[in-house]
């Protein structure tokens, strides 16, 4: 995966509202998924910035079980800490709307986006809390550059899922470059005043030797 930098200088914080830009992903098959018996236990996946800026959506492939119980679903932004999901940094709840056994693709938007820094390992992680399970989709044999992990107990370590990726989409808001032409521009200007000023008193100065 091609990481692309950028430049620290003149930047200005992201527009608000404005839409992100593509940013780290991970296509899997949606035929295979992993399976965690309830709901507070989290699934994440690992995966390196490619942009500067402030990571405000994420997306999931998952699944509910059958019988199903109610609960929202929850994706966190997470730092990463000797490669494994650490702090978590941003959160936000998506309201579920997949019947029993269904599968679908979850949207999360964080109001309070964090900032990630391109070329740096974060961790994107899902859970349903308070509900009776869920399936995220996966695909053996490490397709994608990051790695997955896993909970198998609620509010317990992660536990390293061995060549497997989880599907996963993000979108990051580009800083914005800072304009500083203003400030030339009135130099400029002030410049040709003094000028004009300059041609108007040497006229006077000829007319006045005239007389």
């Amino acid at each position: 995966m091609a990481i692309v930098g950028i430049a620290t200088s003149a930047l200005a914080a992201p527009t608000a509202g404005a839409a992100g830009v593509p940013d780290a992903s991970c296509t899997v098959n949606l035929g295979i998924s992993i399976i965690q018996d309830d709901g507070n236990k989290k699934v994440a996946q690992t995966f390196t910035a490619i942009h500067s800026g402030a990571l405000d959506t994420a997306q999931m492939t998952v699944a509910n079980p059958n019988p199903l119980t109610p609960g929202d679903w929850q994706l966190e932004l997470a730092a990463t800490n000797g490669g494994q999901p650490g702090a978590v940094l941003a959160a936000t709840t998506v309201a579920d709307t997949l019947g029993p056994a269904a599968q679908g693709v979850i949207t999360g938007t964080f109001s309070s986006p964090a900032t990630v820094t391109a070329g740096t390992l974060y961790a994107l992680l899902v859970s349903r809390p308070g509900s009776n399970g869920y399936e995220v989709a996966e695909e053996g044999g490490d397709p994608c550059p990051g790695q997955g992990f896993y909970q198998s107990a609620v509010a317990g370590p992660f536990v390293e899922f061995p060549y497997v990726d989880f599907g996963f989409a993000t979108t990051v808001q580009l800083p914005t470059s800072a304009n500083t032409s203003p400030g030339k521009r009135c130099k400029k200007k002030k410049h040709k005043k003094h000028a004009a000023a300059a041609k108007k008193h040497k006229k006077c100065k000829k007319k006045k030797k005239r007389k």
